[in-house]
Order: structure tokens, then C-alpha cells, then sequence
């Protein structure tokens, strides 16, 4: 419910009130957030408003160089992983950058000192992080039928009916008999069934002693890389009219992690690879008509792109066993 403006332009859009910019700390002039009593010019939000104003150029050039660096050499064990004997999950972090600002000079064509100037600046950020994930997956006796140790938490067997036994039950409902052992032959296991099984990954926890729960544990990789950039352009064009446009841009891939490494979400995780563009532009002009009277017009351009990619995209489901005349009626090729 907030608005975010950043040159008196909006930066975000859509029904979600998305942000496209979110300005570098070397590209932020100076902010203000104003919870009350704004002005008319303010409107299409219902909390507060944060109000950035991004650098320019000057007659002298200024220019600086950072880089933020994390990694998992320097922290400490996470609690889980130590305890599943687990060694430190990976973790590289670095933001690096640049910005430069100053007149524009094109020597022997053009002295822009007091009139125009420039501020470039970029961003990037490469993060890889283990993401941990413990939960069940099948045993490699379930993954062949056999249940007679799938056990409750009170050490109850957790019987397995066969459906092709189901009888009315004279005092209600129905009734079905237990598989023989809580074993299901081989004979009587879908093939199609069998197949999608075998992509669980068979347990590398011990788990619970009686429920086999938790047996399962992972510290896969997830993976951002992140690309921001800018550009302010501002023209003194008379002592009262003075001009400014600048265009932003932000480009990410995430990339979720593969939980259970299998030949069916190949480096693609639960929500898949995905996108994200953005893009943002202003044009400013200020005339100062008197000294009580400004007049000031401004264009503002915002725009966000998500692309998501399916996980498991181009999965050959025939590979599976279901009949080519099925697949072929499916709109996405997944797992």
C-alpha cells in the first residue's frame, strides 16, 4: 500500500505495486519518508511514501569502487547440519560495483563544464547458497512394495489393503483384506507408478528409529545472479530551465535448488528458473518562472518482466510409460 517514488516518478507498478528500481547506495542522492500530510502531488497509495532522489554529476569527476564479500569460510555450522554431521553448507556472496560522475567533455568538440554532466553507476551481485531441506522420502524396501517396517510413531505396522478385496460390510461401508507380509507383488505394482518412484532418492539419514521420518537431507544450491545499472544525464540549458533524464535497468536469474537431484528437475528447483527484468526511465524539466513560481514537468516510464520457467521443462513423459496418445494431449512437457 505504499508508494516508492525516485525522481517524483513512481518505481512501481502493476497489481502487485511491484518495485522496477531499487537504486544502488552510490546512485541515492538522499530519501525521505513521509507518512502524513503529503502534498497533492503525491497519490496511489494508502500508507506512506519513500521518496528517493538520485545523484548527478558535477564540474569535478568522482568515481568509487566497492565490493562486499560473505562466505561460508567465515560462518559458523547451521545447527541441522552440524547435527546430520553435515559440514558447513556453501555460501559465496559478493556485491561489487562502480560509479562516476562529472561533466561531459569531449575535447576539442564540446566543454560541458556548468552546463551538462553525467552519473553512471553499476551493481552486481553473484550469491550461491546451500538451502537446506530435511524431510521423508520412500525406503528401499518401500520403493519395492514392501511395507512390513513402515511403522507408526506408537511402533503400530500401518497396514497396506488390497483394493481388489473391497466387500460390503453388512454393518456399513466397506471392508478390504491386507496385502500377505504388508507386501505388495511385484505383479500388482503400475508400471507407471514404478517408474515415477524411482525418481524419489533413497534416504541418506538414518530418521527416526521407528517412523524412518526425516531420513532424508539436502543442502542443494541455489544460485542469483543480479545486474543493476544506471544512467543520469543533466543539461543546464539557461540559468532558469535546467533538464535531467536517467534510465535504470535490473536483470536477475535465480536459479532454485534441485532438492532431490534427480534426471527429472536438472538444476531447476521447486518454483523453477526464473527472470526478472526491469526497467525504468524519467524525464525531468524545471523552469523557474519568478522567485515564488516553478514549474516542473516530468515523463515517467516503469515496466517488470517475469519469466518462469517450468521446472522439469521438456520432460519426455512417454519415458514414464504413459501411452504416447495421452502425452500428446498434455499442454507442457514436465515431470
Amino acid at each position: 500500500a505504499n508508494a516508492t517514488v525516485i525522481d517524483g516518478v513512481p518505481a512501481s507498478t502493476g497489481f502487485l505495486n511491484l518495485f522496477t528500481t531499487v537504486p544502488s547506495v552510490e546512485a541515492t542522492q538522499e530519501f525521505k519518508v513521509q507518512s502524513n500530510s503529503t502534498s497533492a502531488e503525491y497519490g496511489r497509495f494508502a500508507g506512506g511514501v519513500v521518496n528517493v532522489s538520485t545523484r548527478s554529476g558535477s564540474n569535478q569527476l568522482h568515481g568509487s569502487l566497492f565490493e562486499f564479500l560473505r562466505n561460508n569460510v567465515l560462518n559458523a555450522d547451521d545447527f541441522f547440519s552440524n547435527r546430520a554431521g553435515i559440514k558447513t553448507p556453501a555460501f559465496h556472496m559478493n556485491q561489487f560495483g562502480g560509479a562516476v560522475g562529472g561533466p561531459v567533455v569531449l575535447p576539442r568538440l564540446y566543454d560541458g563544464r556548468n552546463r551538462t554532466f553525467f552519473f553512471l553507476n553499476y551493481e552486481g551481485t553473484r550469491w550461491r547458497r546451500g538451502a537446506i531441506y530435511q524431510g521423508t522420502v520412500p525406503t528401499a524396501l518401500e520403493h519395492q512394495g514392501d511395507f512390513s517396517q513402515t511403522l507408526n510413531a506408537q511402533s503400530q505396522l500401518i497396514t497396506i489393503f488390497d483394493p481388489t478385496t473391497t466387500t460390503a460390510n453388512p454393518a456399513g461401508g466397506f471392508i478390504r483384506q491386507p496385502f500377505v507380509g504388508n507386501v505388495i507383488p511385484k505383479s500388482r505394482i503400475n508400471p507407471v507408478g514404478s517408474a515415477i518412484a524411482q525418481f524419489f532418492p533413497l534416504p541418506n539419514l538414518v530418521g527416526d528409529p521407528i517412523t524412518h521420518a526425516n531420513n532424508y537431507f539436502s543442502n542443494a544450491n541455489t544460485r542469483v545472479d543480479k545486474d543493476d545499472g544506471n544512467v543520469r544525464i543533466d543539461q543546464n540549458i539557461t540559468n532558469n530551465y535546467r533538464m535531467f533524464g536517467r534510465f535504470d535497468t535490473s536483470f536477475t536469474q535465480l536459479h532454485q535448488p534441485d532438492v532431490f537431484g534427480n534426471a527429472a528437475t536438472p538444476g531447476v528447483g521447486a518454483n523453477g528458473d526464473i527472470s526478472f527484468r526491469y526497467y525504468t526511465g524519467v524525464w525531468d524539466h524545471t523552469v523557474t518562472i519568478s522567485p515564488t513560481m516553478i514549474f516542473n514537468l516530468r515523463y515517467g516510464f516503469a515496466r517488470f518482466y517475469w519469466a518462469r520457467n517450468t521446472r522439469s521443462y521438456g520432460f519426455d513423459q512417454t519415458s514414464l510409460g504413459l501411452p504416447a496418445s495421452y502425452v500428446s494431449q498434455l499442454q507442457i512437457p514436465v515431470f
